[in-house]
C-alpha cells in the first residue's frame, strides 16, 4: 500500500466534516458518531502496523500523522459542539490518551475540570504530566474514586513543590495526611509536610542517619557543625551520577585541608552493589543506604523528595540549608556559593581561634 492510497483511506474512514451542537435528544447520535470515529481510527492504525503492512517506514509516519490530524479534527468538533455530556468528555479522553497529550492539550484538560471532574472515565488521563493545575485541583477536590483524587493531590502538590511554592505544597500535604482516602496518599502526604517544612532553604538540615555500606549506624548532623556539606543522593546505576563523581573527586582535592565534606546516599540495589560502584567508581565520601531508619520499608529519598539522581543539599557550616541542586548540569552559581560558603567557615574558625586566645 503506497503513502497516496493509505491518506485516501484515512480521508475515507474519518471524513471531515463538522458536527453541529446538538441537544440532549442527539447524544446517541453524537456517540454513534463517536464510536465510528474510533472504530476507523482504530482500523487505520490497524492496516498501517499490522504484519501484513507493506507500508514504508517513512511513509507510515506521514500516514500515522496524517490519521491522528483528521481524527483530532472529528473529536474537536464532537468535543466543543457541547462540552458538558458524556459525548464530549470521552472524546476529549480519547484524544488525550490516543492522539495527542502535551502543553497544547490545556484547554482540553480545563474543560474536563470544568464539567467531568467527579467522573471515573478521566482515569486514562487523570496521571498525566500535561494535566493542567485546575484540573489537578478539581479532581483532588470533588472526584469520589480515592485512587483518583489522591493521585490527582500528589501530582499537584509534586508540581507545586518544582515551582517552589512550599506553601501550597504543606497545604495539600496537611489535607492528605489527615484525610480519609487511601494510605499511600496519606504516607505521601507526611513526606511532603517533612519536605516543606524542614528541606527549604533557609532551614536547618534535618539529622540524616542510616546505615552506612558495610551496615554501621550513622548519625551525621554532628558533622554538619562548622562545616560546609555536600549531601549526594547518587547510585551506581544512574548515568548521571557516574559522570558527576570525577567532579566531586576533584572538588574534595581542590578544598583538602579546608571545611568541607561530602555525605553520600546510595540508591542501588544491594549494599553489595552499592560497594560494588564505590571500587568501581573510586567514591571516597562515605554513604548511607537509603533506607529510612524511622519507618520500615521507606526510602530516605522518598521522606526527602529526591525524585532525580544525583540530587546535592549544600549546607553551611552552621547546618543550614543553603542551595539545592538536582541533575549533573553544570551550575556555577551553585560552585560559586560553595566556594563563599567555605570561606566563611574557614572565618568563624580562625576567629572561635582567636576567642579561644589561640
Amino acid at each position: 500500500m503506497r503513502l497516496a492510497r493509505v491518506l485516501s483511506l484515512v480521508c475515507s474512514l474519518v471524513p471531515l466534516r463538522a458536527v453541529a451542537p446538538q441537544q440532549a435528544d442527539g447524544v446517541a447520535e453524537r456517540a454513534s458518531r463517536l464510536h465510528a470515529i474510533v472504530r476507523a481510527y482504530n482500523a487505520a492504525v490497524d492496516s498501517l502496523t499490522g504484519p501484513a503492512s507493506a507500508v514504508a517506514v517513512n511513509e507510515r509516519i506521514v500516514a500515522r500523522a496524517a490519521l491522528k490530524l483528521a481524527t483530532a479534527r472529528q473529536l474537536r468538533a464532537l468535543a466543543l459542539a457541547n462540552p458538558s455530556d458524556t459525548v464530549a468528555r470521552d472524546a476529549i479522553v480519547f484524544h488525550l490518551d490516543r492522539l495527542r497529550n502535551d502543553e497544547s492539550s490545556a484547554r482540553y484538560y480545563n474543560l474536563l475540570a470544568e464539567w467531568h471532574a467527579t467522573s471515573a472515565a478521566i482515569a486514562p488521563v487523570a496521571g498525566s504530566r500535561f494535566a493542567t493545575d485546575r484540573f489537578l485541583a478539581a479532581v483532588a477536590t470533588v472526584n469520589p474514586d480515592p485512587q483518583l483524587r489522591g493521585d490527582a493531590a500528589v501530582r499537584l502538590a509534586r508540581r507545586r513543590a518544582d515551582a517552589n511554592d512550599w506553601r501550597t505544597v504543606d497545604s495539600i500535604a496537611v489535607a492528605l495526611a489527615a484525610g480519609s482516602g487511601l494510605d499511600v496518599h496519606r504516607r505521601i502526604g507526611v513526606d511532603l509536610m517533612f519536605q516543606a517544612r524542614h528541606l527549604q532553604l533557609g532551614m536547618p538540615l534535618p539529622e540524616l542517619a542510616g546505615r552506612d555500606l558495610d551496615g554501621a549506624d550513622r548519625k551525621f548532623m554532628p558533622e554538619f557543625l562548622r562545616v560546609v556539606t555536600l549531601v549526594v543522593f547518587w547510585a551506581g546505576w544512574c548515568e548521571p551520577c557516574v559522570r558527576d563523581i570525577p567532579g566531586d573527586r576533584t572538588l574534595l582535592r581542590r578544598y583538602r585541608g579546608r571545611p568541607l565534606s561530602i555525605v553520600g546516599v546510595n540508591s542501588d540495589r544491594t549494599s553489595a552493589d552499592a560497594r560494588a560502584a564505590v571500587r568501581h567508581l573510586n567514591v571516597p565520601w562515605l554513604s548511607l543506604r537509603d533506607e529510612d531508619l524511622g519507618v520500615a520499608g521507606k526510602s530516605i529519598t522518598a521522606r526527602w523528595g529526591v525524585r532525580i539522581l544525583p540530587t546535592k543539599f549544600l549546607v553551611d557550616h552552621e547546618g543550614v540549608i543553603r542551595a539545592v541542586r538536582r541533575g549533573e548540569a553544570p551550575d556555577t552559581a551553585f560552585d560559586s556559593l560553595l566556594e563563599r560558603l567555605v570561606i566563611a567557615a574557614e572565618a568563624e574558625r580562625k576567629s572561635a581561634h582567636r576567642r579561644a586566645g589561640g
